[in-house]
């Protein structure tokens, strides 16, 4: 009597719209009353070897399918997927300048201080050469306080000039010579210096960086002057070269290389430098 009484009112409670649930067909009547109705709204009762569960009601749970939290279901097919990992490309290259920092004495000896940078070459497994495509950000090294330099000379601090290949104009036969302008001696700059430590540039390349490729940085030093009022080699300044899939300077960094002009050239790369990241 007790039993039917707990029937009656459960029937009423689910008539009501206050707990719903479905049997599964395959229970026995003894798990079915083990299950129903503590299974909350959204939910039905789903037999399994270990005896019936509760489960979220859709396709693959009214096919007797329970998904684990790293599964979705195919309501298509009531099925439990689990979805495909999504990794991220490596695009960009992060160059740091690890010269020096420059005093107001230095900036007045130095009309570009600190490392300068021609471009980043990105070269494919099959020998093909890649350039940036986009500068997505530039830091100028840190100077003195209060100096007022910057206003009084023209310094080479347009990160655009990164996008092509204009110093050396013989890379990749050789990089012996480097011109220090465009045109004319008195024309544009052909490189963007870093300006010390404290100065990086980001730059996001025009095709994905993979396993097995490697990369160049041509630093305007090491290398005899061309096209300038200026003569004799270019000086050498230490930077560090470091890829990421992200533009963000904060993001996580792999590095790649370090060294001097005029080239710092990467290994080809492995999977411990580019390391997936989702």
């Amino acid at each position: 009597m007790k039993n039917l009484k707990f029937l009656v009112g459960v029937a009423a409670l689910v008539s009501m719209g206050l707990i719903g649930f479905v049997a599964c067909d395959e229970t026995t009547d003894e798990q079915q009353q083990d299950c129903s109705p503590t299974c909350s709204v959204g939910q039905i009762c789903v037999a399994t070897a270990a005896g019936p569960k509760c489960a979220v009601d859709n396709a693959c749970s009214r096919a007797g399918k329970i998904c684990t939290d790293a599964q979705t279901c195919n309501v298509a097919t009531a099925t439990c997927e689990t979805p495909q990992v999504v990794y991220k490309d490596y695009k960009y290259v992060r160059i740091d300048d690890l010269s020096k920092q420059y005093t107001e004495a230095d900036l007045r000896r130095e009309e570009d201080p600190g490392a300068d940078i021609d471009t980043v070459v990105l070269i494919k497994t099959n020998n093909s050469l890649v350039y940036p495509k986009d500068v997505a950000g530039y830091q100028y090294g840190e100077i003195p306080q209060g100096d007022n330099l910057y206003t009084e000379r023209k310094y080479a601090r347009d990160p655009e000039k990164v996008k092509e290949l204009d110093a050396f104009t013989n890379y990749p036969n050789n990089v012996e010579s480097c011109a220090l302008h465009k045109g004319s001696p008195e024309g544009p700059y052909t490189y963007v210096s870093l300006g010390g430590i404290g100065g990086w540039l980001i730059v996001e390349m025009g095709d994905k960086i993979e396993i097995g490729d490697k990369i160049d940085v041509l630093e305007v030093g090491g290398c005899e002057i061309t096209n300038s009022s200026a003569s004799g080699d270019a000086i050498k300044d230490n930077i560090k070269v470091q890829v990421s899939v992200a533009a963000d300077a904060s993001s996580q960094w792999q590095l790649i290389a370090t060294g001097e002009g005029p080239v710092v050239s990467s290994p080809a790369l492995t999977a411990d430098h580019l390391p997936k990241r989702q």
